[in-house]
């Protein structure tokens, strides 16, 4: 047949994928695949979702620490085109961008064509069938495009020039109707559902019998192509007035789950950093960004301990891991702290420094790792807990208190131990621990009877320091490598190759 002659080699293996991309919408309900909306614009009309604005001079970086990921960081030139500038390019494509129209008159593309393109959508959308819930252009596009042996990845250039007269040509007078489209997606070889190639069918139906169907895909094609001559136009103009001054920017904060003495706490880390090429790798290049770069990078972290301060008690003093919870027997404890407790970590380095080289590069990745060994480390644990205990099942009441009264005589006493906790930063600032630095013994009592005022009190005091937990994993993430990620073009000399 003839259709086959013009697959070219290996496309027969994209045909099933892209075929089942084309369909599922359409056999399933599951998306639309033509963009009926109309984004704020710039320029009326423009879809400025599918403009690609300082793509070349814009890089996407992720900065990681362990499992926490900072992925908005920018690699950014130093001459971004402005809104303006992208809109002169804009423009001039709009002015030289021809074709000839269903009425035979060559056309250039307006903003009023755009916003007709949309309306055309809407009404093809409309169209519905047995098997097709509307006329989906896209869905149609691909589908000829595998069957005319056309990558739909690579647009419809090698159609030539857009007429909306040789296109409907090529396609009604390619297959011979619906049933001929049948065959040929049958002769295929390809695992093709009846419902499959029903829905086929109906599409290239509603093609051949609605003006506003072969409207919708003549128009869906050439929006293809003007939106990609308009950011091939973009990627030249950055390419021409980029400069060499590059830098790594980043001011993100994310947050994670961790614990604090297992107790759970939310871990915030907030990430600034400058860097600025200083030295070139790149050949002189403006557009290669290879080098080294320095400036300044800090780091961040501080947890919420509201639960951990308010769950000391019970999962820290009455720890069955520590000696304290074999009193309870016997006691009964109450944590007398409302001072919030402080975590923080700052890691500082102002001559920090990475060398990138975008030859070194894997699959349009690049991955420098780097330690923090350089940084200054600024970390804080400020912990005051103190737990008051008192004998249970007495005549002292919470508070390790009793009150009596006499026919003669009214007093007093009191019996209490009270146990004072705080936290420190240990091992060169990699974890912390919890000390109970003081350990008090307060018993006395006073009375008035006959004989007068009467008081006795005897208490006991006693300085200890002791470790009584520790947390190794409050910053595990920093243990566990620190790396930037630079997502690139492979193909550094792609534009230069279109000229």
């Amino acid at each position: 047949m003839i259709w086959m002659r013009k697959i070219r080699p290996g496309l027969r293996r994209l045909v099933s994928g892209a075929l089942a991309l084309a369909l599922a919408a359409h056999v399933f309900g599951a998306f639309p695949l033509v963009s009926l909306g109309a984004p704020t614009s710039r320029i009326e009309g423009v879809d400025y979702t599918r403009i690609k604005e300082n793509e070349q001079l814009k890089l996407p970086v992720t900065i990681g620490f362990g499992e926490v990921n900072f992925d908005r960081a920018e690699l950014v030139n130093g001459k971004t085109l402005t809104p303006e500038e992208v809109d002169e390019e804009i423009r001039r494509v709009m002015n030289a961008f021809t074709f000839v129209d269903f009425d035979g008159v060559s056309q250039v593309m307006t903003s009023g064509r755009l916003n007709y393109m949309k309306d055309v959508y809407r009404r093809a959308a409309s169209v519905k069938g047995d098997y097709v819930k509307g006329f989906d252009a896209a869905a149609m596009a691909r589908l000829m495009g595998m069957l005319l042996g056309f990558d739909p990845a690579k647009g419809w250039s090698e159609l030539g020039v857009f007429a909306a007269g040789k296109l409907n040509d090529i396609i009604l007078g390619f297959l011979g109707g619906p049933i001929g489209l049948a065959n040929a997606l049958a002769s295929l070889g390809l695992s093709i559902s009846t419902q499959v190639i029903d829905s086929a069918g109906e599409l290239f139906r509603m093609y051949e019998q609605n003006l506003v169907c072969r409207e919708a895909l003549f128009y869906y094609l050439l929006e293809e192509q003007f939106y990609q001559r308009c950011n091939d136009a973009i990627a030249d103009r950055e390419r021409r007035e980029g400069s060499d001054d590059w830098k790594i920017k980043c001011n993100q904060m994310v947050w994670k789950n961790s614990t604090v003495f297992d107790v759970a706490s939310q871990q915030y880390w907030q990430l600034t950093c400058d860097l600025t090429k200083d030295f070139d790798y790149g050949g002189g290049d403006p557009m290669d960004w290879s080098g080294r770069y320095t400036g300044t990078m800090k780091l961040d972290i501080w947890n919420d301990c509201s639960t951990f301060d308010e769950t000391f008690l019970d999962n820290v003093f009455l720890s069955k891991k520590l000696a304290f919870y074999a009193l309870t027997s016997a006691m009964l404890f109450k944590d007398q702290t409302d001072t919030p407790t402080k975590l923080t970590k700052s890691l500082t380095d102002g001559q920090f420094e990475i060398h990138l080289d975008r030859s070194n590069g894997i699959g349009g990745e690049l991955t420098w790792y780097f330690d923090l060994k350089g940084f200054r480390d600024e970390s804080q644990f400020l912990m005051s807990h103190k737990v008051v205990g008192t004998i249970k099942n007495s005549v002292f009441d919470e508070q390790g208190i009793f009150r009596f009264s006499t026919s003669n005589a009214y007093g007093e006493a009191d019996a209490a131990w009270q146990f004072l906790f705080n936290g420190v930063v240990e091992s060169g600032n990699k974890s912390i621990g919890i000390m109970e630095y003081e350990y008090d013994t307060k018993v006395g009592a006073w009375a008035v009877t006959p004989a007068g005022f009467q008081v006795g009190r005897g208490d006991g005091g006693e300085d200890v320091s002791w470790s009584i937990m520790r947390d190794h994993d409050v910053w595990k993430d920093l243990k566990n490598g620190s790396s930037i990620e630079i997502k690139y073009d492979t193909d550094v000399n792609a534009a230069k190759k279109k000229e």
